[in-house]
């Protein structure tokens, strides 16, 4: 990152997305002190299970979530963050999915982008028993409804509230920090999104890190 932004011509950093494992002290730093970084970051949770994150084999449990997401906040004073959830993964029970409600109450993310489980080939859940559909879609409106609530409070997808801290920012045509391939702006401008289905982005140039280790 920090050799990007040197590169002459290079108006804007913005990362697509961050796994937790990767949110590591020498990325914050570079976020806190490149000038081009965007005050904005994906940083998808999933779950607020850890029994669910586990079975998902996402690397990292709440506490270890939520003491990187501290430490961001704390060197990178006024970044907003985002993150994708899933409901209904296989197993998953009404505690788990209020365990979900909890956490996103206790992150307050800017936005929140709420899917419904779906089979994915090649994955550990795969073959795995899916939920019934109505239970699904209740949870899938549940967790929608909390992150209705939390909007408010976390400011909604305010760039005029970024650029206080920043002088980065982005012309009209940039005003959504990222979007999902065939959304409008609507459908993005804060709170809960909810969708079903291709969760793939629009084409973005990628650095893709080597695997992380995930250290407590």
């Amino acid at each position: 990152m920090r050799r990007l932004g040197e590169m002459p011509g290079l108006a804007r950093i913005r990362l697509v997305t961050n796994h937790a494992a990767y949110l590591d002290e020498p990325l914050i730093a570079a976020l806190a002190e490149v000038p081009t970084a965007m005050p904005f970051l994906p940083v998808p949770a999933q779950h607020g299970s850890d029994p669910i994150l586990r079975e998902m084999r996402r690397g990292y449990t709440t506490d270890l979530y939520r003491r990187r997401i501290d430490l961001l906040r704390s060197r990178v004073p006024g970044i907003e963050l985002s993150s994708d959830w899933i409901v209904g993964f296989p197993g998953e029970s009404d505690e788990d999915l209020e365990k979900s409600c909890d956490f996103l109450r206790e992150m307050g993310f800017a936005q929140n982008f709420i899917f419904k489980y779906s089979p994915r080939p090649d994955t550990a859940a795969f073959d795995r028993p899916t939920l019934d559909d109505d239970v699904v879609s209740r949870r899938h409106a549940r967790l929608t409804a909390v992150a209705d609530e939390v909007r408010p409070r976390a400011g909604g997808d305010s760039w005029d509230r970024r650029a206080r801290f920043s002088s980065r920012s982005p012309p009209r045509a940039m005003a959504t920090p990222w979007a999902h391939a065939g959304e409008s702006r609507s459908h993005i401008s804060g709170g809960a999104v909810a969708r079903r289905g291709d969760r793939r982005r629009a084409n973005r140039f990628r650095i893709r890190p080597r695997r992380a280790r995930v250290r407590a």
